[in-house]
């Protein structure tokens, strides 16, 4: 499980580590989008609980925060969120806290191959040991520039510097806005503005995320978001960061996706 704070823990931007909690863990203290990111729990539950965020979860990170921030209040907390891990449980069984955290590509001797254990930030090298045993041999490694890159790493950094002073002087919520969309976008930030219908579809929606009506149309007819939840939770991350925010703006994230679906029937279908 994890908090995010309305208050600001980290002097500097930097992370900071809770060592020891009081059954032996570790906690993390970090920056997070301009405010501050708290984490995290581990205990065992079924599948059908692993997002549910439970108040004795809370009250273990609030305690351990309170004790090295005493001034910290539970009234900061903006969001909040849990999720499952698998783990790879030894044989004679051990605590979650005491199993080793790597992954695992285990082949049965009727062929089958099964992927064990690991998280979204290894799923790469958990790709790449799966392929190891597909094929016997390190595939090589090939470069790809990310969506929103330019054709090689030297042109994106001035290409992005260049994009970003042109956006903060021509969008309505200057440099902040266009902070946001060049972190989120890259240089399909351009793309987006010049696809917006009028100015006022640029207009800030939030204080939280300089959100517009324009981005949620570039969500839609280029990132097949089709829910208010594909805008605020997976698209602009607004409700990780501030869930009452999310959940003000859900109704005209809504209406604005009607309207777009009843102007094109075909909608479902990505625009190349």
């Amino acid at each position: 499980m994890h908090l995010v704070l309305r208050d600001s823990l980290c002097p500097g931007g930097v992370g900071l580590l809770i060592p020891r909690t009081r059954d032996g863990r570790v906690l993390f203290v970090l920056p997070f989008q301009g405010r501050t990111l708290v984490g995290t729990t581990d205990q065992v539950c079924a599948v059908d609980e692993a997002t549910a965020v439970t108040q004795a979860d809370t009250t273990y990170l609030i305690e351990h925060l309170q004790h090295w921030f005493p001034g910290f209040s539970a009234e900061a907390i903006s969001a909040s969120w849990a999720g499952g891990r698998p783990l790879i449980q030894p044989a004679g069984g051990a605590s979650s806290s005491r199993v080793v955290r790597e992954h695992e590509v285990e082949t049965l001797p009727c062929g089958l191959i099964s992927l064990l254990g690991g998280k979204w930030t290894t799923c790469r090298s958990l790709a790449l040991d799966a392929l190891r045993v597909i094929g016997g041999h390190q595939p090589s490694a090939q470069p790809l520039p990310l969506l929103g890159a330019a054709a090689t790493a030297a042109q994106t950094r001035p290409a992005l510097q260049q994009l970003r002073e042109q956006l903060a002087a021509g969008i309505p919520g200057g440099s902040d806005q266009a902070d946001h969309l060049i972190g989120s976008y890259g240089l399909r930030a351009r793309q987006l503005v010049d696809e917006a219908p009028d100015r006022c579809d640029l207009e800030p929606l939030s204080g939280v995320v300089p959100l517009s009506r324009a981005e949620w149309r570039f969500n839609h007819r280029h990132e097949l978001a089709r829910s208010s939840d594909d805008l605020l939770q997976r698209r602009s991350r607004i409700g990780f960061l501030d869930q009452a925010e999310a959940e003000r703006l859900a109704a005209p994230a809504a209406a604005l996706l009607d309207e777009l679906k009843s102007a094109s029937p075909r909608s479902h279908q990505p625009n190349p």
